[in-house]
């Protein structure tokens, strides 16, 4: 995932998916969409077997980027550096804490409506916050690119491709 906006020549609706950018928010993407689109496609396997289907995977899509972003900042802050192979056990870490989590809520006894609607909320929050902040990022740490210090879609991306 981390060069597909690359591979796709800069086209912008690629850019909903896939990182623009050496952000932390960026990253998150690779944990994000493929769980999402893995979830959508496992709901018409096991929407009989896991009565709480969304209420788990709405936890594991939750907690991924939470885990990332905790164990980035918290090792960066105790190290003074990053290191891919860090960044990279992170992202595997997070992505079984990820799939762990939503197992273990979708094989609970039936949990409540009002968590059930909580839960697809928290897909639609945050499958919006990715499709809006990969077009229009708050200038703050998070969305900050580490090598060049801008946010968002670098703006060379907006000269068409034949004149870079």
């Amino acid at each position: 995932m981390h060069f597909v906006f690359e591979w796709a020549n800069y086209w912008r609706p690629v850019a909903v998916i896939a990182p623009v950018n050496e952000s932390v928010w960026e990253h998150f993407k690779m944990c994000f969409w493929p769980g999402l689109f893995f979830a959508v496609a496992e709901y018409f396997f096991l929407k009989q077997l896991a009565i709480n289907f969304w209420t788990g995977k709405a936890l594991g899509l939750l907690l991924m980027p939470l885990v990332i972003g905790l164990g980035f900042y918290g090792y960066t802050a105790l190290t003074g550096k990053h290191y891919l192979a860090a960044d990279i056990v992170l992202f595997l870490i997070a992505v079984v804490a990820g799939q762990l989590a939503s197992y273990k809520i979708m094989v609970m006894q039936k949990v409540k409506i009002w968590l059930k609607i909580g839960a697809l909320l928290i897909v639609f929050l945050l499958t919006s916050a990715f499709v809006y902040f990969s077009f229009a990022p708050p200038k703050i740490f998070l969305f900050e690119d580490s090598r060049t210090q801008n946010y968002g879609i670098p703006g060379d991306l907006n000269i068409p491709v034949g004149e870079r």
